[in-house]
């Protein structure tokens, strides 16, 4: 139970850093395709990424090698698409439009599990959280 609840918080911990460091370089998009492109941000994220996880693989965090090759590679061409695409509309959209629309991709995970891989979704699943409604 105890080993649960540390891997519950440290995931929580990592997801609230991840969405950190993403919204402190949506805010420098704007400056960096002034002089740069968008191209060039993609690598330098990306090398920084491959940087980062082979410092926690040989701190013993996992390992790099993927066990399905190819459910790995159409993940990553899905995300990489969608990163490229939300990044690109960076340069040209304000920030909290750019960020709506990516705060519904939990809608469309919901929508394609229950369409193309039969998951039942239930009311609680479609619903807002108890905590996230409004007071009396």
């Amino acid at each position: 139970m105890q080993d649960t609840a540390v891997k519950s918080r440290l995931a929580a911990l990592c997801a609230v850093s991840g969405m950190a460091a993403l919204g402190l370089t949506d805010n420098f998009v704007p400056f960096i395709t002034e002089r740069g492109s968008l191209w060039q941000f993609h690598f330098l994220r990306g090398l920084m990424a491959v940087a980062i996880l082979m410092v926690l693989a040989a701190l013993g965090f996992g390992i790099l090698r993927p066990r399905r090759f190819w459910a790995v590679a159409g993940r990553g061409l899905f995300q990489a698409g969608a990163m490229l695409i939300y990044f690109g509309c960076l340069a040209f959209l304000p920030i909290g439009v750019v960020v709506a629309g990516l705060f519904t991709s939990p809608l469309f995970v919901l929508m394609i599990s229950a369409l193309f891989q039969g998951k039942r979704v239930g009311p609680w699943r479609w619903g807002p959280w108890p905590w996230a409604l409004p007071g009396p």
